[in-house]
């Protein structure tokens, strides 16, 4: 890793829990790019912390993964954004 700090699924989620008071009800986490799906096992790691959290979750993806794995996070995941390019 060059410049990076690596974080658990747990610490990420601590981190934003931090701030649930400022996010409100409807605010969370988004996971965005590169694409969220290609770590798909940590992804998904994340997402659960973050919902045992009561926090709200965003996934943006470009949508390319194998339909199973959008099906196994989906109860995870309160908005999917699509970033659809042509």
């Amino acid at each position: 890793l060059s410049g990076g700090i690596e974080y658990s699924a747990e610490e990420i989620a601590e981190k934003a829990e931090k701030y649930k008071a400022y996010f409100g009800k409807e605010g969370g986490i988004t996971l965005s790019g590169g694409e969220p799906m290609m770590q798909f096992e940590f992804t998904k790691e994340i997402l659960l912390k973050a919902k045992e959290k009561g926090l709200h979750t965003c996934l943006e993806t470009c949508g390319y993964a194998p339909k199973s794995h959008f099906e196994e996070i989906s109860y995870l995941v309160d908005i999917f954004l699509f970033d659809y390019k042509d």
